[in-house]
């Protein structure tokens, strides 16, 4: 997606959330889109306001996680997959989140868990 796509897609999804402000989906679509564009800080306000509203949503733990890693938060994104892997269990047939999990335990130098969890 080219950088006025994605401006173009953020300020739908923005409207979105503002007639739907309870739209888990909208949000997550926002932070991911504001990480995409860089913009670290409206991202953790998303993520963190998403969280209060779903705090065991393993897309908002990853968003949590990708967050904390873009601002330079290791430790918090080392705490945020250490979540993520407790929930993997409920998920284990979710492939697209246990990649995500295994992305972020490699980001994060957790190397066994990301290859325990791939095979």
């Amino acid at each position: 997606m080219r950088r006025g796509e994605i401006d173009r897609a953020l300020a739908q999804l923005e409207a979105t959330v503002g007639q739907f402000p309870a739209s888990v989906r909208a949000r997550i679509g926002q932070a991911r889109l504001l990480l995409a564009l860089r913009r670290v800080d409206e991202a953790e306000r998303v993520t963190r306001d998403l969280i209060g509203v779903a705090p065991d949503l393993p897309d908002a733990l990853v968003l949590k996680a990708q967050v904390e890693l873009a601002s330079g938060d290791g430790s918090g994104a080392e705490r945020a997959v250490a979540e993520l892997q407790m929930l993997l269990a409920q998920f284990q047939s979710n492939a697209g989140l246990l990649a995500a999990v295994a992305n972020l335990q490699i980001r994060t130098g957790e190397l066994t868990l990301a290859r325990n969890n791939l095979e």
